[in-house]
Parts: C-alpha cells; structure tokens; sequence
C-alpha cells in the first residue's frame, strides 16, 4: 500500500501516495484508519507543511551518524519544538539497532544521490568535531550542508567546488574519529 511507514510518538503512519518534489500533495494514512491531505513546500532551510488546521514551518538538518546512517534534525519555527534524530523508513526497511563490531575510528563521508559540490570547509589535515559542517552538495535544487559524522581529522578530500558526483561517491574520511 505505502512506500514510506513509521511512528510519530505512539501513532502509526503510512502514506498512501509517496511525497516527491520539491512541493506537492500526498495521502496519509493515520493508525490503519484516517486519510489526511498533506501539501509541502520546500525552501532553503527545511519545509513548509500544509494540514487541515493550518501551515507548519519547519528547519531540516541532516545528520549523519557514527555508522553512516543519515537522520534529520528538526525544529518547528516560530516555535521551541525540535526533534533530532529522526529517520525515514522506505518498504520493506526496518529500523535497527547499529551491531556493536569493533571500530575503525575512520568514518567514510559518501554522497547520499547524485549532486554538486557547492562549498567546501574541509581542509585535508584539519581536526574537525562531530556536527561541524564539511561541505555543502546541491542534489535535487536542494542544498544540503555535509556534516562531520565524528570527531577526528580529515583525510582523503577528493572534492572541490562545482565538481559533480555520483551516489556513494567517497567524499573525505573523518580519521581517528569517535
């Protein structure tokens, strides 16, 4: 039925027609019952989302954890409310807990889809801390700013501004990381 699935606090979600674009509408289907129009909007910071009792605002920031994995940091504008952390199910995706192998304490920094190297701060050498912003790639007329998954230095920087990258491209390494 749904492409994308998940929780919002104890409630269940299940969307009818998948979101794509940078604006639209979508069908969502609450806890197996209710259908709810959602229509949004993106801009440079985040999104603009548009349900039955009025227009959210919101500021999205992608973070990309110790293990790779990517989630999003959000927080409402005009508002305190912020979540962190939040990831994104597609079909047939379950949400697990990372295995606790051993560590390189190398973190690889790969493009997510396809894109361009708008901006980079990165300088090979330089000691960098978790969350602190390496480059910033345009994929999709979206920018998305590229932050350091761990603490370490950078190592391995194989972008400059305006080169064009593929899915999974190698981007830096992020050494002694953790």
């Amino acid at each position: 039925m749904s492409g994308i699935r998940g929780k919002v606090g104890p409630v269940a979600l299940s969307w009818k027609t998948i979101p794509r674009g940078p604006r639209g509408t979508a069908q969502l289907e609450i806890d197996g019952g209710d259908t709810l129009t959602v229509s949004w909007r993106r801009d440079m910071d985040g999104i603009w989302i548009e349900l039955p009792d009025g227009l959210y605002g919101f500021d999205v920031r992608s973070v990309r954890g110790d293990d790779g994995s990517l989630s999003f940091d959000l927080s409402e504008r005009g508002s305190a409310a912020e979540w962190r952390g939040l990831r994104f199910l597609r079909a047939g995706e379950e949400a697990m807990a990372g295995a606790g192998g051993a560590k390189s304490g190398n973190a690889k920094v790969k493009a997510e889809m396809p894109g361009k190297i708008v901006k980079v701060f990165a300088v090979e050498g330089q000691a960098v801390a978790r969350g602190d912003r390496l480059l910033v790639m345009e994929a999709m007329k979206m920018e998305n700013e590229i932050l350091a998954p761990a603490a370490g230095k950078v190592s391995g920087l194989s972008v400059k501004p305006g080169e064009s990258v593929e899915a999974g491209a190698l981007l830096l390494t992020v050494v002694g990381g953790a």
